[in-house]
Protein backbone atom coordinates (compact mmCIF):
# COMPACT_ATOMS: atom_id res chain seq x y z
CA UNK A 1 0.00 0.00 0.00
CA UNK A 2 3.22 2.54 0.71
CA UNK A 3 4.62 1.48 -2.64
CA UNK A 4 0.81 2.62 -4.05
CA UNK A 5 0.22 5.84 -2.60
CA UNK A 6 3.61 6.63 -3.30
CA UNK A 7 3.27 5.47 -7.48
CA UNK A 8 -0.26 7.06 -7.15
CA UNK A 9 -0.76 9.53 -4.80
CA UNK A 10 -3.43 11.35 -6.86
CA UNK A 11 -5.91 7.46 -7.65
CA UNK A 12 -9.34 7.09 -6.98
CA UNK A 13 -8.61 4.59 -4.67
CA UNK A 14 -6.29 6.45 -2.58
CA UNK A 15 -9.12 6.26 0.13
CA UNK A 16 -9.45 2.52 -0.21
CA UNK A 17 -5.38 2.24 0.51
CA UNK A 18 -5.48 4.21 3.53
CA UNK A 19 -7.84 2.47 4.73
CA UNK A 20 -5.85 -0.83 3.98
CA UNK A 21 -2.89 0.44 5.24
CA UNK A 22 -4.75 1.45 8.91
CA UNK A 23 -6.32 -1.69 9.03
CA UNK A 24 -2.86 -3.61 8.31
CA UNK A 25 -0.88 -1.89 10.31
CA UNK A 26 -3.41 -3.00 13.21
CA UNK A 27 -3.49 -6.23 12.33
CA UNK A 28 0.46 -6.77 11.57
CA UNK A 29 0.50 -6.73 15.50
CA UNK A 30 -2.78 -7.89 16.67
CA UNK A 31 -4.68 -10.30 14.46
CA UNK A 32 -7.96 -10.59 15.84
CA UNK A 33 -9.30 -11.98 18.76
CA UNK A 34 -11.94 -14.73 18.79
CA UNK A 35 -13.63 -17.37 20.44
CA UNK A 36 -11.46 -20.57 20.90
CA UNK A 37 -12.10 -23.86 23.05
CA UNK A 38 -9.41 -25.17 24.50
CA UNK A 39 -8.70 -29.11 25.12
CA UNK A 40 -11.44 -29.56 27.94
CA UNK A 41 -14.16 -27.95 25.53
CA UNK A 42 -13.82 -24.77 27.59
CA UNK A 43 -14.49 -21.34 25.18
CA UNK A 44 -12.37 -18.22 26.34
CA UNK A 45 -11.46 -15.51 23.84
CA UNK A 46 -8.22 -15.09 22.61
CA UNK A 47 -6.07 -12.77 20.78
CA UNK A 48 -3.87 -13.44 18.11
CA UNK A 49 -0.50 -11.73 17.68
CA UNK A 50 1.92 -10.72 15.03
CA UNK A 51 4.78 -8.47 15.97
CA UNK A 52 4.90 -6.83 19.41
CA UNK A 53 2.11 -4.12 18.93
CA UNK A 54 2.82 -0.47 18.06
CA UNK A 55 0.39 2.24 19.48
CA UNK A 56 1.87 5.17 17.88
CA UNK A 57 2.41 3.43 14.47
CA UNK A 58 -1.24 2.17 14.47
CA UNK A 59 -2.87 5.94 15.94
CA UNK A 60 -0.41 7.55 12.91
CA UNK A 61 -2.15 5.34 10.31
CA UNK A 62 -5.72 5.75 11.60
CA UNK A 63 -5.04 9.50 11.42
CA UNK A 64 -3.86 9.80 8.46
CA UNK A 65 -7.04 8.14 6.83
CA UNK A 66 -9.01 10.05 8.90
CA UNK A 67 -7.36 13.42 8.22
CA UNK A 68 -7.25 12.77 4.17
CA UNK A 69 -10.76 11.83 4.63
CA UNK A 70 -12.68 13.73 7.42
CA UNK A 71 -16.21 12.43 5.59
CA UNK A 72 -14.78 9.04 4.18
CA UNK A 73 -16.19 5.81 4.02
CA UNK A 74 -14.29 4.05 5.97
CA UNK A 75 -14.68 5.90 9.44
CA UNK A 76 -16.94 2.43 10.98
CA UNK A 77 -13.38 0.84 10.14
CA UNK A 78 -11.57 3.27 11.49
CA UNK A 79 -13.88 3.62 14.98
CA UNK A 80 -13.34 -0.01 14.72
CA UNK A 81 -9.52 0.11 14.30
CA UNK A 82 -9.44 3.05 17.36
CA UNK A 83 -11.62 0.30 19.82
CA UNK A 84 -9.08 -2.35 19.18
CA UNK A 85 -6.23 0.09 19.50
CA UNK A 86 -7.65 0.83 22.77
CA UNK A 87 -8.49 -2.16 23.94
CA UNK A 88 -4.72 -3.56 22.87
CA UNK A 89 -3.72 -0.74 25.41
CA UNK A 90 -6.04 -1.69 27.88
CA UNK A 91 -7.90 1.70 27.78
CA UNK A 92 -11.18 0.20 28.45
CA UNK A 93 -13.50 3.02 27.98
CA UNK A 94 -12.26 4.42 25.01
CA UNK A 95 -11.97 0.91 23.48
CA UNK A 96 -16.00 0.51 24.40
CA UNK A 97 -16.69 4.21 23.72
CA UNK A 98 -15.45 3.09 19.78
CA UNK A 99 -17.07 -0.32 20.08
CA UNK A 100 -20.17 0.08 21.57
CA UNK A 101 -21.98 2.66 18.72
CA UNK A 102 -20.29 0.34 16.00
CA UNK A 103 -22.12 -2.51 17.57
CA UNK A 104 -25.66 -0.54 17.10
CA UNK A 105 -24.52 0.41 13.83
CA UNK A 106 -26.66 -1.53 11.57
CA UNK A 107 -24.81 -0.25 8.37
CA UNK A 108 -21.80 -1.91 9.96
CA UNK A 109 -23.00 -5.21 10.44
CA UNK A 110 -19.50 -6.35 8.60
CA UNK A 111 -17.72 -4.97 11.04
CA UNK A 112 -19.70 -6.29 14.56
CA UNK A 113 -18.36 -10.27 14.93
CA UNK A 114 -14.66 -8.21 15.51
CA UNK A 115 -16.21 -5.19 17.34
CA UNK A 116 -18.73 -8.29 19.68
CA UNK A 117 -15.82 -10.17 20.09
CA UNK A 118 -13.41 -7.95 21.76
CA UNK A 119 -16.25 -6.23 23.31
CA UNK A 120 -16.73 -9.85 24.86
CA UNK A 121 -13.71 -10.28 25.91
CA UNK A 122 -13.70 -6.76 27.71
CA UNK A 123 -16.29 -8.02 29.78
CA UNK A 124 -14.86 -11.31 30.46
CA UNK A 125 -11.87 -9.73 32.52
CA UNK A 126 -14.52 -8.81 34.79
CA UNK A 127 -13.13 -12.49 35.99
CA UNK A 128 -9.77 -11.16 36.67
CA UNK A 129 -9.25 -9.14 39.69
CA UNK A 130 -6.42 -7.30 38.38
CA UNK A 131 -8.96 -5.64 36.24
CA UNK A 132 -12.37 -6.23 37.43
CA UNK A 133 -12.74 -2.32 38.78
CA UNK A 134 -11.23 -0.60 35.60
CA UNK A 135 -13.57 -2.71 33.13
CA UNK A 136 -16.70 -1.81 35.87
CA UNK A 137 -15.95 1.46 35.90
CA UNK A 138 -15.68 2.08 32.02
CA UNK A 139 -19.07 0.26 31.11
CA UNK A 140 -20.77 2.29 33.60
CA UNK A 141 -19.09 5.31 31.70
CA UNK A 142 -19.94 4.42 28.06
CA UNK A 143 -23.49 4.69 27.43
CA UNK A 144 -25.56 1.07 26.36
CA UNK A 145 -22.20 -0.57 27.72
CA UNK A 146 -24.36 -2.09 30.57
CA UNK A 147 -26.94 -3.55 28.19
CA UNK A 148 -24.48 -5.50 26.04
CA UNK A 149 -22.92 -6.73 29.32
CA UNK A 150 -26.52 -7.81 29.71
CA UNK A 151 -26.85 -9.06 26.47
CA UNK A 152 -23.35 -11.05 26.61
CA UNK A 153 -24.11 -12.87 30.22
CA UNK A 154 -26.70 -14.20 28.38
CA UNK A 155 -25.51 -15.58 25.67
CA UNK A 156 -24.20 -19.51 24.98
CA UNK A 157 -21.11 -18.84 25.17
CA UNK A 158 -18.10 -18.58 28.10
CA UNK A 159 -20.24 -15.68 29.25
CA UNK A 160 -21.70 -18.68 32.08
CA UNK A 161 -18.44 -17.95 33.78
CA UNK A 162 -19.41 -14.33 34.96
CA UNK A 163 -22.16 -16.44 36.98
CA UNK A 164 -19.41 -16.77 39.74
CA UNK A 165 -19.53 -12.72 39.72
CA UNK A 166 -23.15 -12.76 39.34
CA UNK A 167 -24.08 -11.36 42.32
CA UNK A 168 -21.31 -8.71 41.98
CA UNK A 169 -22.63 -8.32 38.56
CA UNK A 170 -26.10 -7.70 39.12
CA UNK A 171 -25.81 -5.25 42.04
CA UNK A 172 -24.66 -2.73 39.53
CA UNK A 173 -25.43 -3.80 36.74
CA UNK A 174 -29.51 -3.55 36.80
CA UNK A 175 -29.71 -7.61 36.16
Amino acid sequence: MQGFLKDYPGSVKREAALARLAINTLRSSRCHCALKWDEESYAHFVTERGSPFDHAKVMAAIQHYERDFPGGRYLPEMRLLRGLAAAETQDWKTALTHLVPLLNDPAARDLHLDASNTTASLFMLLMQPEHRLAVKSAIEAVPGAEEKLRIFRRTPSCAWRLRLIGGWLDSWSGD
